[in-house]
């Protein structure tokens, strides 16, 4: 029951929260270096499961690098060693402290991975919900930056007749 509880919160947020930041810009300034939209959404998700859950929430990046997390001080920090064990072990792993699992995509190319705090089956779980809400929400953006790209194209006729 807690489970369906969860998913239904987490699955709310991650519309409301791409519905409200359509028309905000594609690039942001933190910490001195560029986040991607995908990193604010992913930031935007991670800070309303932080109500729910009290466990510290985050997602890397196939660097290795904390693009979100629950716990602010963190974002920027490196887990090389985790994305590496990741990589090798395929879907979810348990390691340093906390569970780990890939956000799944249409490529078969690794490019994020939530954590969560802990290594029982609840931090399991909240791992699993955690990537199913991310991994939505990482599809409607590239499929939203897709259309876009696509009638920008028809417009300023960059698009050939064959295609």
């Amino acid at each position: 029951m807690r489970n369906l509880l969860l998913y239904r919160l987490l699955k709310r947020a991650a519309a409301d929260t791409a519905h409200r930041l359509r028309a905000e810009k594609r690039l942001i300034f933190k910490k001195g270096k560029v986040m991607d939209m995908a990193s604010r959404l992913f930031q935007s998700i991670i800070l309303q499961m932080k109500d729910t859950v009290d466990r510290t929430i985050g997602i890397v990046d196939a660097t290795g690098a904390v693009i979100a997390c629950t716990d602010l001080p963190r974002i920027g920090e490196m887990r090389e060693d985790a994305v590496t064990e990741l990589g090798y072990a395929g879907d979810m792993i348990r390691f340093g402290g906390y569970t780990y699992r890939s956000v799944a995509d249409r490529s078969t190319r690794f490019e994020y991975a939530v954590f969560v705090q802990g290594e029982d089956e609840l931090a399991r779980s909240v791992c699993a919900l955690a990537s199913v809400a991310i991994n939505n929400i990482k599809t409607l953006y590239d499929e939203k930056h897709d259309k876009a790209t696509f009638v920008k194209n028809i417009i300023l006729d960059n698009i050939l007749p064959g295609d």
